[in-house]
């Protein structure tokens, strides 16, 4: 993820379902893995073809690395530029991030 840095920020992407009214809900994702996240766009880009736009996360780094140390985040073993965040440490990790619309 050390490309990922810059600021005291790790910038990742997420291409939301266009059909979830909330793409961080964490009951949504109760039963499953998470909220899958990358740090490379050409990787968001492409799930952008589900048509629900691509946001660029911005967390502070000790906010990710704390929920790394807790394994409320962990690498995507699939992905290689990707994480996953469990519903656990969803909210925590959004609440803590920047979050904006990446112009396409």
């Amino acid at each position: 993820m050390e490309k990922a840095r810059n600021d005291g920020y790790i910038t990742s992407y997420h291409a939301p379902d266009p059909k979830a009214p909330n793409p961080f809900d964490p009951k949504v994702f109760s039963g499953n893995n998470g909220v899958y996240f990358t740090i490379d766009i050409r990787t968001a880009l492409d799930e952008y073809l589900r048509g629900g736009g691509v946001l660029a996360i911005h967390t502070p780094e000790h906010v990710f690395e704390d929920l790394v140390s807790r394994q409320k985040n962990v690498h995507d073993r699939w992905e290689a530029d990707s994480f996953v965040v469990r519903p656990t440490g969803l909210e925590e990790f959004i609440s803590k991030s920047i979050i904006i619309p990446v112009e396409l």
